[in-house]
């Protein structure tokens, strides 16, 4: 069943195991709404390079083990105790299938350690799961209030050293490093800097470096990398249900518009509408 089931299920049937283990009795779900979301906001739009990406590691799994925010109803604190351990385990992991040098064992290692992540980020959400039995809003609502307390922090440090931030969500911060980070090292050193400002347990990680980034909107960008490589991101610029033909002119459009090739942009427009 494990196999088949979602993040959700799988945390409540771990739990369910060791209520059962120690003849506990289980809870009720609880009736209730959240209140509270994750913080997502954008600060510039359009063309703008170069850009840092800083990743937050597990915000939400650290704020939770670190503020030691779990579910009311969990009598045995059985949920934060998993928590932790499968963090643990995920790390361990994490650290071997970087220092193995099989490749083969690498890659089974890193795929074992981001099912672990998944299911680690999954504990959050089944906080706020309205079948649940052990769910509670309230303690959801704790973790994404300080997750933006941490977002805005980050946003505010950055700033105050002469960065831009473009976008920010749960998952990091897009920044303009500031004038004097001219290498990927210095870039490194500053979101370490960045780092040593925040609560423990929250890691700030250097986690991509692009020459060029079109900002459209909230989660709506194109990164092209310092090896040409472009990478699209958000249903508003490149969507499933999307023809292929529209799907190439706007890749080949944004390819053409952070080169600045305007007249590369404007003869594209002509031949796509010609050959409609």
């Amino acid at each position: 069943m494990v196999t088949r089931m979602g993040s959700a299920a799988k945390i409540e049937m771990l739990m369910t195991r060791e209520y059962l283990r120690q003849k506990y009795s289980l809870p009720r779900p609880s009736q209730g709404l959240q209140t509270t979301g994750g913080y997502t906001d954008i600060f510039v739009t359009g063309v703008i390079g170069p850009v840092v990406h800083a990743d937050v590691a597990s915000l939400y799994p650290s704020i939770m083990i670190g503020n030691r925010i779990g579910p009311a109803k969990d009598a045995l604190g059985v949920f934060l105790a998993m928590l932790e351990e499968l963090t643990t385990q995920r790390l361990d992991i994490k650290q071997r299938a970087r220092s193995t040098p099989d490749p083969i064992e690498r890659s089974r290692l890193d795929a074992q350690q981001s099912s672990l992540k998944i299911l680690i980020n999954s504990f959050y959400g089944y906080l706020g799961y309205s079948r649940a039995l052990f769910n509670d809003y309230e303690q959801a609502d704790a973790v994404t209030t300080a997750g933006q307390e941490i977002l805005r922090q980050i946003i505010g440090t950055i700033r105050e050293r002469q960065g831009t931030v473009i976008e920010v969500d749960t998952d990091g911060v897009f920044f303009v490093p500031p004038p004097d980070c001219d290498s990927e090292d210095a870039e490194r050193s500053f979101v370490r800097t960045v780092a040593l400002t925040l609560p423990p347990r929250i890691a700030l990680e250097h986690d991509g470096r692009y020459a060029r980034m079109l900002s459209y909107k909230k989660k709506n960008y194109a990164l092209l990398g310092y090896d040409g490589r472009l990478t699209i991101k958000g249903s508003s610029l490149v969507s499933r249900s999307m023809e292929r033909f529209g799907r190439a002119f706007i890749r080949q459009a944004i390819e053409r518009i952070l080169s600045n090739d305007i007249d590369g942009l404007h003869r594209l427009y002509l031949n796509t509408v010609s050959a409609i």
